[in-house]
């Protein structure tokens, strides 16, 4: 019997319990992990899981399990436990599952067929490690490579059916170096769903070692308003934090800066923020989300205005509109949350020297620490560090400052795109230039 034949045939048994209308989210997943410090691997670890989560959906009261046990016993008790859920929680008209559609019909290119093995991935980790050791100043290098296969099906009983398998790969490389009493961290990594779009291992070590090594020695800016450069490793920080602001859930609550901008013209005429669920090869590519909403493209921020938020079927009942296909699960041991998927600024049309072309005082961001803004209000205050730009060259590295400024007024004082995307990471976006920010250290 196929498994999906087998689900249907738990979603029966569901059913006939009284327990409403039921939704099976089932997932199998295997992958492999090598780690190695400096020359010698570490180790090796391989795992394989696979369980169900079961939501009910009854006079609005919406209950959930999950189970790794799909024996005849293992059911039952997932069975009764929603029946008992049910009970006790209050109604809300605004539960809803998916209800069935037509789903994406392009090739995706989402599994290349199979996952590394793993002496294949050992060598892509010690090459990193090689690449950071390489480079003067590196003491030490920790470096992962992993690999590995998913398979999920999502059916209910109002009609949807929907299955996706996947493959994919990464490879991490964090680099120390050390020069007299000065020590400095830094990392670089890349992922992909087939193996052969991952870039050289040699690079990314490279990448760490030669970052950590530059900014030895880091000491803090003057503090004044100057312009602010974001390298794409920073700018995807701060692509994050507008995405967490254009959760739907969140603006229904009021509990965003976001809040009535739907419509309205509130960055910069340069920037283009696009989610593309159905990007081929993408990392977070999908036909469907969590709940089987069908995904799609949209054009977030265009021409400086706000077109979309992301919603799940709940936040969008709450909202009176209709989910744009943005629940997002962490497996079967997850109800739906809400996400996007290849979330990315669009690439612009600049070399990344040009934009540093005529800052006589500038800071180049390569990282950001702390919480990120106050979502509320939208203020922005986040430790940095990174490179200060002199006369449109990178100067001597920087750290212990602060950067602050609106979120708001961020986007819309960006006058620069560089054209150097890398669509490897989740939240991507190319080098970006601010027009000014303050910059508070000594």
């Amino acid at each position: 019997m196929s498994t999906l034949d087998t689900l249907r045939e738990h979603l029966e048994n569901f059913r006939k319990a009284n327990l409403g209308d039921v939704e099976l989210f089932y997932g199998e997943a295997e992958s492999t992990k090598a780690t190695v410090r400096e020359h010698k691997v570490d180790n090796v670890v391989e795992s394989r899981s696979r369980g169900l989560g079961v939501r009910a959906l009854r006079d609005g009261r919406m209950a959930f399990t999950h189970t790794t046990d799909l024996s005849a016993d293992g059911i039952a008790q997932a069975r009764d436990a929603l029946a008992a859920f049910l009970d006790v929680t209050e109604p809300d008209e605004h539960n809803h599952f998916a209800e069935p559609a037509d789903y994406a019909s392009d090739e995706l290119e989402l599994s290349d067929g199979g996952a590394r093995d793993a002496d294949s991935l050992i060598e892509r980790a010690r090459e990193m490690a090689e690449a950071a050791l390489a480079i003067d100043t590196i003491a030490l290098a920790e470096t992962t490579a992993s690999g590995g296969r998913s398979r999920a099906w999502l059916i209910n009983s109002l009609g949807v059916e929907a299955t996706e398998e996947s493959t994919g790969y990464r490879i991490f490389a964090e680099a120390h170096a050390h020069r007299n009493d000065l020590k400095e961290t830094a990392y670089s990594y890349c992922a992909a769903r087939h193996s052969s779009d991952l870039f050289k291992p040699a690079r990314i070590g490279a990448e760490a070692g030669q970052w950590a090594r530059d900014r030895l020695g880091a000491e803090p800016l003057p503090s004044r308003e100057r312009p602010v450069v974001f390298m794409p490793i920073a700018a995807a920080t701060m692509l994050d934090y507008y995405a967490a602001a254009l959760n739907g859930e969140m603006i229904n609550l009021g509990a965003t800066f976001m809040v009535g901008k739907l419509g309205e013209k509130i960055g910069s005429e340069l920037v283009r923020i696009l989610e593309d669920p159905l990007m081929v090869r993408g990392v977070e590519s999908t036909r469907w989300d969590g709940e089987g909403v069908p995904t799609r493209k949209k054009a977030v921020l265009a021409g400086g205005t706000l077109n979309a938020c992301f919603h799940n079927l709940y936040s969008a009942a709450k909202a009176g509109v209709t989910s744009g296909g943005n629940a997002s699960r962490g497996g079967y041991t997850a109800v739906p949350r809400i996400g996007a998927f290849n979330l990315h600024i669009a690439n612009g049309a600049t070399p990344p020297e040009e934009l540093l072309s005529g800052i006589s005082d500038g800071f180049l961001v390569y990282s950001l620490l702390g919480h990120g803004p106050d979502m509320a209000s939208g203020t922005f205050s986040s430790g940095a560090s990174g490179w200060r730009i002199e006369n449109g060259e990178i100067a001597e590295p920087v750290s212990k400052v602060t950067i602050a400024g609106g979120m708001l007024e961020i986007l819309a004082a960006i006058e620069g795109v560089g054209d150097d995307l890398d669509l490897s990471r989740p939240y991507s976006s190319p080098t970006l230039r601010v027009r000014k920010m303050s910059v508070s250290g000594t």
